[in-house]
């Protein structure tokens, strides 16, 4: 009873019928409703990543790019520091035997050899002097 006194009193001056009452919630809750709708509709098109790769394009292949960069990064797996040094060796083991497999080829083409054999001696010098390395440095280190 004292809630229905306070409304009458707050329109016009005290004289509000209970359908002028009824009337003015209506309204209120129409524009409640009507905020809360353009609220959800501005909340829903801010969080929509779709609408916002559309718009703009080159920004999101951006953060697509450094995000997947820096999750990249972050799982990668790291190399143990005996495995940095036997990719090292391997690395300098197989320039080793290029640079035989280079001379090789200058005095085998200093003697005449068919260019055949030339390569196949190359070839099985090269892989040994590059097997023996790579097998003497990880047997020891293992």
């Amino acid at each position: 009873m004292a809630q229905e006194h306070d409304l009458n009193l707050k329109g016009t001056g005290g004289n509000r019928s209970a359908d002028e009452i009824r009337q003015d919630i209506a309204a209120k809750r129409e524009s409640i409703a009507d905020a809360v709708g353009k609220l959800g509709e501005k909340i829903q098109g801010t969080l929509d990543w779709r609408g916002y790769v559309v718009r703009h394009p080159y920004a999101s292949v951006g953060v697509a790019a450094g995000a997947g960069m820096i999750i990249g990064s972050l799982i990668r797996r790291r190399q143990r520091p005996m495995e940095r040094i036997m990719d090292a060796l391997s690395d300098a083991a197989d320039d080793l035997a290029g640079d035989v497999q280079k001379s090789l080829r200058r005095i085998v083409a200093r003697a005449g050899a068919p260019v055949v054999m030339k390569r196949a001696v190359g070839g099985i010098v090269s892989r040994a002097v590059s097997s023996f390395i790579q097998s003497r440095f990880t047997d020891g280190h293992r």
